[in-house]
């Protein structure tokens, strides 16, 4: 099934290709990963695409120096006024503090700066912020209001991405309803509207901004040139004040360090110098999303799933490829368009994974479908070709005394040989696929109602081959046989059915023979014995079999398994599983079922008393599963033999158990209620999943004995079993471990901690008396 379902799956690699390389993109688009990813990259670009800032900024930074000459921070608010005067009087444009005032200091230096500000004639801009206070309303920060009176006041919200760094700058806020612009904007003069976000030009080098020493400036020592006409932002710089953000490229910052070095950690008051100059080069960035690079590069994902040639789909990935690493560096340079490219890379990528991949599994089962010796179709292609529910039309041509031809000839040539034979045969087969599943014979497929045209076709293929076939020097004659076989459900029947068909021609001197199976002969002893059953129950010829049940904790016997028997007078016993599916498939299970449970509960009603409960185990069949009367069934078989439904355990195997309908489990759901056990039979051989077993309302697992017997000897197994345990103990079932023939095996499973073992080392199914006579005196000494 693995093997068909991966051909299958090969047969639509081209649209698995397509559909898995989005698949790939769409979730790289949607995580985390990705993003960061396409965050590193653009700030990469953002270092390709160097540019000098606008020259319209001028940074007074309050550095080491500036504390050394006037004293440690706060400082007295009279040196404030003192800048804003020199910057004023050099006939600076605007003035933006980076620094909060929202608290007093003292009346003398408060008015000294305030009158400063009202000499500046409204060109500061000062700080204000706001203070998140969880479910309350947040508290405005403002600089006091001898201050705030004399100047603009401006937002300085920070953005920061996920990863900590500072990517994007703020327009502002919205304040009681009134747009208040960030310090970046008033810088700018930008006309954008407050409470957005804006991608930060992180291409601008903001280190070559020109940056004076508040020291200088407070003592008149500088060129007043540099701030003519110019746009001055005070902050604080030194690395004893704090005040550090993370930006994703590095930029030189002195910071009151001796020399220039590199660093991604700048201080705050560059994110109002970069948002400035963002906006003063016009255009912010537009962030565009992954989805135009994903159209772009579906087009080479479809190359790469579509197009043979590896050269050329090569060459369509990686144009593809450079165009994505290139082209968002152009249109970040040109329209200002941020692209995510990662995930249009991923898709790239998982496109040539996967057509890789999808070679890798062709040549596999190229090679698991073909026959080593011819190089032609094996079996397993065979099996790949046909398609399910498909009836079977199928010829053979089987090679007489090939072992000696091959002796003769060795393996290559005889290679070669059966090549050349299933040529002939595909062209008298027009052309038909000719698959060599065995190394003597040959299998052909034949179109449905062609059947009479077969013999004809053999006897073309006779003649054809009559004719030796030159192998090297050698003229190698051929003698085939051919089988057929029609109408079959099953290949494997029809492929056995037409191989042992052209033997038997062999044996008899046929030179080809029709497969006729034993069906007929099978379905009348099916139907003779479906005709008997109602008579067997009644005659007595069904009867039930005891299987003990063997507590591992108390060394006893606690009860058995109801197993259902056949003696026939005349066929002698007949396997349960013979006419249990003809009972469940003529609908006479019901009969059948009810037999057995009155029997089970009959027998065991006479060993019990008040003090004695052994269990009986009783099987129903998938059908019983969904039939109406069920309930009113176990329910009228406990009351008529005075059984409690704590002795009675209904196993159901884990496959009916998968499948069964709400209804179903609506049943068993009842029988749980009632106090009747539910057991989960051949647990392990019908692949539920641990979600589907808890919602079965069992009490037992019972563990299949293909996996108990085989604990001895193999490790997987001994892990499987040994999990199953304490897996169903952890669901608060009950453990049952079935087919324990070795007191190893059982050793195991008391070391595991299962409860429960059945099985030849404990004791065979028995009649009731022999059951009794074995086992009372276990039963009685463990009620006593």
């Amino acid at each position: 099934m693995l093997f068909a379902f991966g051909k299958k799956l090969l047969q639509r690699r081209r649209a698995a290709i397509v559909l898995g390389a989005l698949l790939i993109g769409a979730i790289t688009l949607q995580t985390r990963i990705g993003q960061s990813i396409d965050r590193a990259m653009a700030d990469a670009r953002a270092v390709l695409r160097d540019q000098p800032p606008s020259g319209k900024l001028v940074l007074v930074e309050i550095d080491r120096r500036s504390l050394r000459t006037y004293g440690n921070w706060p400082w007295p608010r009279r040196y404030h006024g003192a800048l804003v005067d020199r910057l004023s009087e050099a006939g600076a444009e605007r003035i933006a503090f980076d620094i909060d005032f929202s608290s007093r200091s003292n009346p003398v230096d408060d008015r000294a700066f305030a009158a400063a500000l009202a000499r500046s004639g409204g060109r500061v801009i000062l700080a204000s912020g706001r203070e998140r206070m969880g479910a309350s309303p947040d508290v405005d920060i403002m600089p006091i209001p001898e201050l705030a009176t004399h100047a603009t006041i401006a937002a300085i919200p920070t953005a920061f991405d996920p990863d900590g760094f500072v990517r994007h700058g703020s327009t502002g806020e919205i304040v009681r309803g009134r747009p208040r612009p960030s310090t970046s904007v008033l810088l700018a003069e930008a006309p954008v509207a407050p409470g957005r976000l804006y991608r930060l030009d992180m291409s601008i080098d903001v280190s070559k901004i020109t940056r004076l020493s508040a020291a200088d400036v407070i003592a008149g020592e500088f060129d007043p040139a540099l701030v003519a006409g110019k746009r001055v932002v005070i902050g604080a710089t030194a690395l004893e004040m704090g005040d550090r953000v993370l930006f994703p490229r590095k930029f030189p910052d002195r910071s009151g360090m001796e020399g220039m070095t590199p660093s991604h950690v700048l201080p705050g008051v560059f994110v109002h110098l970069i948002g400035a100059e963002t906006l003063l080069a016009g255009k912010t960035p537009v962030f565009m999303g992954g989805v135009l690079p994903m159209i772009f590069a579906l087009g080479a994902v479809f190359a790469t799933a579509f197009v043979r040639s590896r050269v050329v789909a090569g060459v369509a990935i990686v144009a593809t490829a450079l165009v994505l690493l290139i082209g968002p560096l152009i249109a970040e340079s040109t329209l200002r368009w941020v692209f995510l490219v990662v995930p249009a890379l991923m898709m790239l990528f998982a496109g040539v994974a996967m057509r890789g991949l999808a070679s890798l599994a062709q040549s596999f089962f190229d090679s698991v479908a073909t026959n080593e010796l011819s190089g032609l179709p094996n079996a397993h292609a065979l099996h790949f070709d046909v398609r399910s529910g498909e009836r079977v039309h199928i010829a053979v041509a089987r090679i007489q005394d090939l072992s000696a031809i091959t002796a003769v000839l060795g393996e290559k040539q005889a290679g070669e040989l059966l090549r050349r034979v299933a040529e002939r045969i595909a062209f008298i087969a027009e052309n038909a696929k000719v698959y060599h599943p065995s190394d003597a014979v040959f299998a052909w497929m034949i179109p449905p109602g062609s059947e009479d045209e077969a013999p004809d076709r053999f006897e073309a293929l006779t003649a054809i081959l009559s004719a030796p076939i030159r192998i090297g020097p050698r003229p190698i004659d051929i003698a085939l046989t051919y089988g057929l076989c029609t109408g079959e459900a099953d290949l494997q029947v029809a492929l056995r059915g037409a191989t042992l068909a052209a033997e038997r021609a062999a044996e008899r001197g046929l030179r080809w023979h029709s497969y006729s199976s034993d069906e007929q002969d099978e379905a009348s002893w099916r139907m003779s014995l479906l005709g008997e059953l109602d008579g067997a129950i009644d005659s007595g010829q069904v009867w039930v079999a005891y299987q003990p049940k063997y507590d591992l904790k108390s060394g006893m016997v606690i009860g058995a398994e109801a197993l259902v028997r056949w003696l026939h007078p005349e066929r002698g016993a007949i396997r349960p599983d013979n006419f249990v599916p003809l009972a469940e498939e003529s609908g006479r299970i019901g009969k059948l079922t009810r037999h057995v449970l009155d029997t089970a509960l009959g027998d065991f009603a006479t060993i019990t008393s008040a003090v004695q409960r052994p269990v009986v185990a009783v099987n129903l069949s998938t059908t019983m599963l969904s039939a109406p009367n069920l309930v009113e069934m176990v329910c009228d078989a406990l009351w008529r033999n005075g059984v409690l439904p704590e002795q009675l355990v209904l196993e159901v195997t884990e496959s009916a158990a998968m499948t069964s309908d709400e209804n179903a489990l609506a049943v068993l759901e009842r029988f749980r209620s009632m106090g009747i056990g539910i057991s989960i039979d051949d647990y392990g051989t019908g692949q539920s999943t641990l979600n589907y077993l808890k919602r079965l309302p069992a009490t037992e697992l019972k563990i299949d004995q293909s996996f108990v017997r085989a604990i001895a000897d193999s490790r997987s197994d001994e892990i499987l079993v040994n999990s199953t345990i304490q897996l169903g103990h952890q669901l608060g079932m009950k453990v049952v471990a079935e087919g324990v023939e070795t007191t190893d095996v059982l050793e195991r499973l008391e070391a595991f901690g299962c409860d429960v073992v059945q099985g030849y080392l404990i004791g065979k199914p028995v009649p009731f008396n022999i059951f009794t006579r074995n086992y009372r005196p276990q039963i009685t000494e463990r009620a006593a």
